[in-house]
């Protein structure tokens, strides 16, 4: 959002965007594609003026900040009707879509098609498993069996539980004792059927895909997810970020093994109906890749790419995935770009002071404040954009983010599971920019056991 930029048109006719965090939208709000912005999390002071677009948040009207879920968004189901009575078809465009949502978007608007069922764990582990795509070794297990001294006989002495349904590694959990699994039970109290897998490795490459509304499938470039980073506010399975650069230093066999089979998954998923933009999960050991999981939805880290596309002169899939633009041909090799979220890892706590959201360098005694801007679009070679900081006023609740930082710079060693020093000394650099009274102090880093 550099100066002199002037406001976008407002689209011909209303285009809805519905999202857990007002980022993951950034290539539709750049392209002019929305009218409105509704999310959980506010955007960043000056998004409603520089895009032209009105928005709402779960935030403004709570005046907390939590490690939202998509289904959270059913708070403002309450504001829809009124939206989808103007005149003329709405398009909603969302992150992914509740069935509430759902329902009243077929009502009265248009919305990407999908596969929901995909969006259970069990049910897609079982379905890949089906047509011989390769799945860790994987059981669904009751509350009740799941026994520690059991399972690893079958599993492993580690392996891994998850909630049916959980994006972002909300539910997922690495086992490696009785007392783990006891922790998992006690987090999802209701839960009653739980995905039980083999670990299958510890990178995890993500691919996104794209479904044309005539079933065409397109494969964009891989990257690295960021996870298991204690520094930054994130658990085992958390997603912590990505990480575009590190993918290439990826041996070729996977390189080639992740876009067949994400090509191949994309024709499987055209015949079953679902059109628009999709995401792979692979665990990456050595030679071999196995399928994790599927996103039948937007991704945490498709703003990135999108950003990452438009400098390569490509359509950003997002926006493809909204216009419906034919596919044409996507780049296997982008330039570098690096996405980290960080987390709220104390109580709850009313932030007073917090960061300037815009673009900052790196100095011997912190963080400077360089100019204003929005994403990695905006930043140059050894500088980060901070973005999606809470307002003044808001409480932040344990496991929120407080911050996306995004650069050029890899942060972490090749597996995306452990930072350098130059990623801790970043994350401590930005912790260091709330000045609220003993805020920082009480956001600690933590050291890996």
């Amino acid at each position: 959002m550099r100066g002199g930029i002037a406001p976008h048109p407002r689209p011909a006719r209303e285009i809805v965007g519905l999202t857990p965090r007002p980022i993951d939208l950034l290539p539709l709000l750049r392209d002019g594609l929305l009218t409105t912005l509704w999310s959980c999390e506010a955007p960043d002071p000056g998004w409603a003026a520089h895009f032209n677009i009105e928005v709402l948040s779960l935030e403004q009207l709570s005046g907390e900040r939590a490690r939202w879920r998509s289904s959270d968004l059913d708070v403002l189901l309450r504001h829809a009707p009124q939206l989808l009575a103007q005149q003329g078809a709405v398009h909603v465009v969302g992150y992914c879509f509740s069935p509430a949502w759902r329902a009243l978007v077929a009502r009265g608007g248009r919305a990407s098609h999908t596969v929901l069922w995909l969006e259970n764990k069990i049910e897609a582990r079982e379905w890949l498993r089906s047509i011989g795509m390769p799945v860790p070794v994987s059981a669904t297990v009751a509350t009740a069996g799941l026994r520690y001294k059991r399972l690893s006989r079958l599993l492993g002495l580690q392996f891994v539980v998850q909630t049916p349904v959980g994006s972002g590694g909300a539910g997922t959990f690495l086992i490696r004792r009785e007392e783990d699994i006891d922790a998992a039970v006690a987090r999802y109290p209701g839960n009653g059927r739980w995905l039980v897998s083999s670990y299958a490795g510890e990178t995890t490459m993500n691919h996104h895909g794209l479904v044309s509304p005539q079933g065409e499938v397109t494969v964009t470039a891989p990257s690295i997810q960021l996870a298991n980073l204690p520094q930054a506010g994130s658990r085992f399975g958390e997603y912590a970020g990505s990480d575009f650069a590190l993918a290439d230093a990826l041996p070729a066999r996977v390189l080639q093994s992740g876009r067949s089979l994400t090509a191949r998954l994309g024709e499987r998923l055209a015949k079953l109906g679902h059109r628009g933009i999709f995401g792979i999960d692979f665990a990456v050991n050595e030679q071999e890749v196995t399928i994790l999981e599927i996103n039948p939805r937007v991704q945490a880290s498709t703003w990135l790419l999108g950003e990452l596309e438009r400098e390569a002169g490509q359509l950003p899939t997002l926006c493809r995935h909204v216009t419906g633009a034919r596919l044409g041909p996507s780049a296997e090799h982008i330039s570098a770009g690096v996405q980290l979220v960080v987390r709220h890892t104390g109580p709850p706590h009313r932030v007073s002071h917090p960061p300037r959201p815009g673009v900052y360098s790196l100095a011997d005694d912190g963080a400077r404040y360089v100019r204003a801007g929005i994403g990695l679009a905006d930043c140059h070679a050894g500088e980060f954009t901070v973005n999606d900081v809470p307002r003044p006023g808001t409480v932040v609740l344990p496991g929120a983010a407080i911050g996306r930082l995004a650069g050029r710079a890899t942060l972490t060693t090749p597996q995306g599971q452990c930072l350098t020093r130059s990623g801790i000394a970043l994350i401590k650099a930005f912790r260091s920019l709330f000045a609220d009274r003993d805020y920082a102090a009480s956001q600690r880093l933590e050291e890996r056991p």
